[in-house]
């Protein structure tokens, strides 16, 4: 797992909570309870706001597990095609030789090697290819090239996503925390 993404989001709810606890043992002590329920209020809407963003965040993780294993099967499909191709290459090279094998004739030269004797004439098992298959083949090797491509960019960008959101997630944790220990050190000097 990547470290970036190791600290749970356990701690934020635990944290939460005792945020939560510290606004109500504000709201039963406080001398100006509307300046207290005032400051609840807005450590409330950023509890919200810091909900939402850790939402968002797993959301865009699991998005972000889904497009590694989709981009791992494009990767094999396309490597597949491409060996598809390479195959047909070597097949069509084996089918010219069976072409020229079946012009050869007994006591004239070859027009690859310049031998009068053709005693083993090179025939292939299978079905000739002609270049417009292989074009075919190459076509949607190239489409499935694109499609990697195209997978891997949109992983890229939701990587950079989770890597922002993981930041925003941290700086309004620590924004909570210290508001938060500056209230309890607050109420300890009191």
């Amino acid at each position: 797992r990547d470290p970036l993404w190791s600290r749970g989001l356990g701690d934020v709810y635990k944290r939460q909570a005792h945020n939560i606890e510290s606004i109500n043992s504000q709201l039963n002590t406080a001398a100006d309870p509307s300046a207290v329920i005032k400051e609840a209020q807005q450590k409330v809407q950023q509890l919200s706001v810091l909900q939402h963003s850790s939402q968002r965040l797993l959301n865009e993780r699991k998005a972000l597990e889904g497009l590694k294993e989709s981009g791992s099967k494009i990767s094999t499909d396309s490597k597949l095609q491409q060996d598809r191709v390479t195959k047909l290459e070597v097949q069509w090279h084996l089918s010219q030789a069976e072409i020229l094998a079946t012009q050869l004739k007994d006591n004239q030269p070859c027009p690859v090697c310049g031998s009068a004797q053709h005693p083993n004439k090179a025939t292939i098992a299978g079905e000739l290819v002609t270049l417009e298959q292989i074009e075919q083949e190459k076509l949607v090797a190239a489409q499935w090239e694109q499609k990697l491509n195209q997978e891997r960019e949109l992983y890229q960008s939701t990587y950079a996503l989770c890597k922002e959101l993981h930041i925003q997630v941290a700086e309004k944790q620590r924004c909570l925390l210290y508001t938060s220990d500056a209230a309890d050190e607050e109420d300890s000097v009191d």
